[in-house]
């Protein structure tokens, strides 16, 4: 109790503690016990005190230590040991040089000998060597050299364990990719997400012809799972030759960008990450930021996948001209609308995407200049052209047959190889008359959506654009109440109300329930599309097993409700297409032929990497892809063989292409109907005679006519002289989209105005008043037909970015028709031209009278951009 105490101190308190004592002699004996304590106290507080600055002086050395190994470890490591190791060998010569004894065969002179040296060098043999004392007879020669080799054994030892340690250190970073990434003109892909593996893929196919090729990946995720994820999918002899390098890294952080050389890169792909939209996208822009920020320009280009088609304008404003931005859910979804309204087009598109097969090529070819396009199928045998890249960059797919190839023009083919193909002699191409079209007709459509996707509002406007009036869309699914469906529609951007040409109902339930589907009419759907449901995007497997359920149970409905007892009751399959989103569910369906037949499956991972890898490859075919895979414009078909050849009639490819190309379409492969095979893409033997009735032919229809008019800032669209003398009196003209769209050969006059009229009026309060335009609101007439963000057969316009008073040219029909609502626009046409100044009103001259020698009755249309 007293140790800590003076013995002032303690003597007070041991005169209270023993009052009870009455003796003078215990009160000493007590007093002399408290002074011995004292003393010991005072004695083991300047220890204590000496220790503590000791170890006080200890941390400080340590943290010095440790701070100078924060920047150089090996370095500090290093200098340690050599210190320590001096000092042993120091202390240890001087120790041993004290019991040292020349040996009798030594031939040296012992006064020439220095004692510590030969006491140094016997220290550092010992530490080096345990064994080397073995031969020292005199006792303190061995207890000394015993106890110097103990130092050294303990020393090495020291040392081995600091050597492994920087050899793992070393091997471990290499094998996490911890190091700089020296390669240049290779493409890198950012995150590690389903659609990873494969891009990778589809660029290992790409580098396949040049014999080797790098891929770069980045990604938070670990070296060790992406390489064991990469192995089990893609071996290495699928990578043909290609190198693949992992990284971990934040896409986000400069310095690891800089780490897998993303300034060198030829292309850069940025996935979106999983989770919701908004969060993927925002990751995404965060990573376009870094590479804007490298601090040096970027050799190639990025191209960005995003969730949602709100944020693609703001990527794109952040990217600039760098990037192409892809929107996968909304590509995913237009190709899905098309394809179950097309069987057999699923397909198709899973030919012509990717580099597994036939790709898209441009390149000029002095030789053909002056021919027209309508000519180019029998001078490519082993290709088949669809469309031109003018000089200026514009892209023409499907272009008119009498199109003449110019100066500069390269011609766009769908070919095996860059190298497989080239133009030759014209090959005869006989061409007989070919069987009528068959008249078309509003056939009245009734699809069931299975699942709930986040961008099912741009769906269902794609649809109330494709399907006719009074058609019928239901949905299932139990990821969102009934009660909630309109309101989520509604914070989307989708007012039901809105839509015209479809009526929508919603149904409730799990659609891989039996009970829920048997409830149902099922055999009354016209055709049927099954989503991965956003309720399992988190789980590929579990959302593939969800959607195999739901397509075997409406088959296997169908089928028992079937009436095999009436002939008369024999129809064709419901038109179905299944979103799958594993690869691996894509091989086991492959497998089995039943169940490939009982559907058409639409991978939509693989067909999202093949579109990036493409556009990786090549920025051109961006435009090619854009307008294949959309709704309007130049798109792909899947026909009978009626449509070009008589029944039990035998012509050659050759034959079918002609006759397509009378008819403005370009026949590009065939496909055997009912069959799991692959289409077949630019036949090898067009010219070989045979019969065509097992097969349907896949072809592309529309186009888009683009006529560059110099003297303009821009590209006026104008319409074909034989499409204007078709088109019947109409005094609504729609005045919408921003380039003039013409449908395929095959829709009639009367559907056009039918589409044309179903839709919403725009008024005046859709344009909006400015400063520097006060009077742009009355260049659109009051009936002039208005929908946004869609396309519609009856747009007959021109658009120009010529500028009219500082605001682009924008205005409804230039030469109306007598009794037409837009009679007055030439009037206010020529009070809008009065105030250009005198060279733009001479330059807009000249293009007015270009474009009424091209149309013939100077007919024109301009459009103003109205959304």
């Amino acid at each position: 109790s007293f140790r800590f105490l003076d013995e002032d101190s303690a003597f007070k308190k041991i005169d209270e503690f023993v009052e009870c004592e009455a003796t003078d002699d215990s009160r000493d004996s007590w007093r002399a016990r408290v002074a011995r304590a004292a003393k010991f106290s005072h004695g083991a507080r300047c220890i204590w005190r000496s220790l503590f600055r000791f170890s006080r002086l200890q941390d400080r050395f340590l943290y010095l230590v440790e701070k100078r190994m924060a920047r150089n470890s090996a370095a500090i490591q290093f200098s340690i040991l050599v210190v320590v190791g001096l000092v042993l060998v120091t202390l240890g010569g001087l120790a041993y040089s004290v019991v040292w004894v020349m040996d009798e065969e030594d031939p040296r002179d012992s006064l020439q000998v220095d004692r510590v040296a030969e006491g140094m060098w016997a220290a550092w043999t010992f530490m080096a060597d345990g064994g080397t004392h073995a031969d020292k007879f005199l006792t303190e020669q061995r207890l000394v050299s015993a106890l110097i080799s103990i130092a050294g054994i303990m020393y090495m030892g020291i040392v081995l364990a600091v050597i492994v340690d920087l050899v793992r250190e070393k091997v471990d970073s290499m094998r996490t990719g911890s190091t700089t990434v020296f390669e240049s003109g290779h493409t890198l892909i950012v995150n590690w997400t389903d659609k990873t593996i494969p891009v990778v893929e589809e660029i290992c196919h790409a580098n396949k012809s040049e014999g080797r090729g790098c891929v770069v990946v980045l990604a938070q995720e670990k070296i060790e799972y992406m390489e064991g994820d990469l192995n089990i999918q893609l071996p290495i002899p699928a990578r043909f030759n290609t190198q693949v390098v992992l990284r971990t890294g934040s896409p986000a952080v400069i310095s690891d960008l800089m780490k897998v050389s993303a300034h060198k890169a030829k292309s850069i792909v940025v996935l979106a990450n999983s989770g919701s939209a908004d969060e993927a996208d925002s990751a995404t822009l965060s990573t376009l930021l870094s590479l804007k920020g490298l601090g040096v320009r970027l050799s190639g280009h990025i191209v960005a996948e995003l969730r949602d088609v709100d944020n693609e304008p703001l990527i794109k404003l952040v990217g600039g001209s760098d990037i192409d931005p892809l929107v996968s859910h909304d590509v995913l979804g237009r190709l899905m609308i098309m394809a179950v309204r097309q069987p057999g087009l699923a397909k198709v598109y899973e030919s012509v995407l990717g580099f597994e097969g036939h790709e898209f090529y441009a390149r000029e070819w002095p030789c053909i200049e002056g021919i027209a396009f309508g000519e180019l199928q029998s001078r490519f045998p082993l290709a088949v052209p669809l469309g031109v890249k003018k000089r200026s960059g514009e892209v023409i797919l499907n272009p008119h047959s009498t199109l003449v190839i110019g100066q500069g023009d390269q011609l766009l083919v769908l070919a095996e190889d860059d190298d497989t193909y080239s133009p030759q002699e014209p090959v005869d191409m006989p061409v007989s008359g070919g069987p009528s079209l068959p008249a078309p007709e509003a056939v009245f459509e009734k699809l069931l959506i299975c699942g709930w996707r986040r961008d099912i509002r741009d769906i269902l406007v794609n649809l109330d654009f494709c399907m006719k009036v009074g058609s019928e869309v239901h949905i299932m699914t139990h990821a969102i109440p009934v009660h909630e469906r309109d309101q989520v529609l509604l914070e989307e951007g989708l007012d039901v109300a809105s839509l015209r040409n479809i009526k929508l109902f919603h149904l409730q339930g799990n659609t891989s329930t039996r009970k829920r589907l048997e409830a149902m009419p099922i055999e009354t759907f016209t055709s049927c599309m099954i989503f991965a449901d956003q309720s399992y995007e988190e789980d590929p497997m579990h959302s593939d097993s969800h959607s195999l359920a739901t397509l075997l149970l409406i088959r296997d409905i169908q089928e028992r409700r079937y009436d095999s007892t009436d002939p008369d009751a024999l129809v064709q399959p419901t038109p179905m297409i299944c979103e799958i989103l594993d690869s691996r569910t894509q091989r086991t369906i492959a497998n089995h032929g039943n169940l490939s037949l009982a559907s058409d499956f639409f991978q939509s991972n693989k067909i999202v990497a093949q579109i990036l890898s493409m556009i990786a490859e090549n920025r051109n075919v961006k435009h090619i892809l854009g307008e294949l895979t959309g709704i309007s414009g130049s798109s792909m078909l899947v026909v009978p063989p009626s449509w070009y050849v008589k029944e039990d009639e035998e012509v050659s490819f050759y034959t079918v292409a002609k006759r397509a190309m009378a008819r403005n379409s370009i026949v590009i492969g065939y496909q055997l109907r009912g069959s799991i095979e692959r289409t077949v893409l630019n036949p090898p033997d067009k010219d070989r005679v045979r019969r065509w009735s097992h097969v349907d032919f896949a072809l592309i229809a529309g186009h888009r006519s683009v006529r560059s008019v110099s003297g303009l800032d821009g590209i006026l669209t104008l319409t074909d002289p034989e499409f204007l003398s078709e088109l019947p009196e109409t005094d609504e003209i729609s005045t919408e989209s921003h380039e003039r769209e013409e449908n395929a050969p095959f829709e009639r006059i009367d559907e056009q105005r039918r589409s044309c009229a179903s839709m919403p009026k725009a008024g005046p309060a859709a344009m909006k008043e400015t400063e520097s335009a006060p009077k742009a609101h009355e260049l659109i007439d009051e009936g002039s037909c208005h929908k946004p963000r869609t396309s519609t057969p009856c747009k007959l316009y021109a658009r120009s970015e010529a500028h009219l008073a500082g605001r682009p040219l924008a205005l409804t029909p230039v030469k109306a028709r007598p009794g037409a609502k837009g009679e007055g626009a030439m009037e206010r046409f020529s009070t809008l031209v009065a105030a250009m100044p005198q060279d733009e009103r001479q330059r807009l001259a000249e293009a007015i009278s270009h474009l009424g020698q091209a149309t013939k009755d100077g007919t024109i249309f301009f459009q103003r951009e109205v959304c």
